[in-house]
């Protein structure tokens, strides 16, 4: 997922960044044009700057799972279950790809209380979930 969006900003960054800079720099060897040029390169940058903050904001708010109670040993994601696992050998420099974030339901009220989620390089039987400043790694459960 990062990765893709990664590779899309580099060529929306090369796609508007690109001609701009081409537009201003013949702008000025023409003698003229240069306040128009200055414009296109600022509403350029303007524009990626909004669609990265626009892709951030989706990526923090994008729910992917639910845990039951706030010291939850157990989240549930897409219908599959993970628990707190202390043996084994992963830490957070192993964390890859953001997943997203699973939120707290309480019966009453849907109140969102993100821990955010992100998988584990090289396998699939681990997630690695952030909460405040607490990282925890969680195991899936057969």
């Amino acid at each position: 997922m990062f990765g893709f969006t990664l590779i899309f900003l580099m060529y929306l960054a090369a796609g508007i960044i690109v001609p701009a800079i081409i537009f201003f720099v013949k702008g000025i060897k023409a003698g003229g044009k240069r306040r128009q040029a200055a414009i296109y390169v600022a509403v350029s940058i303007a524009c990626i700057i909004i669609g990265a903050v626009i892709k951030f904001s989706y990526d923090i708010n994008h729910v992917i799972g639910t845990y039951n109670v706030h010291e939850s040993d157990e989240i549930v994601i897409d219908g599959v279950t993970y628990a707190e696992n202390y043996d084994n050998d992963y830490s957070a420099s192993d964390k890859g790809h953001y997943l997203g974030s699973v939120v707290y339901i309480d019966q009453n009220d849907y109140k969102t209380d993100p821990k955010f989620v992100w998988e584990i390089k090289g396998t699939d039987e681990y997630i690695y979930v952030l909460f405040a400043y607490d990282g925890t790694i969680y195991k899936r459960v057969d």
